[in-house]
């Protein structure tokens, strides 16, 4: 895992949230 400001890590937390709410969108397009 690569460190990263707490700042960014909320935002990408945010975006965690939303792949979680939309898991179809995930598995048709994974990012990681």
């Amino acid at each position: 895992m690569v460190e990263i400001p707490g700042s960014l890590h909320q935002e990408y937390s945010k975006i965690l949230h939303g792949l979680k709410e939309n898991g179809e969108s995930f598995r048709n397009d994974p990012i990681l």
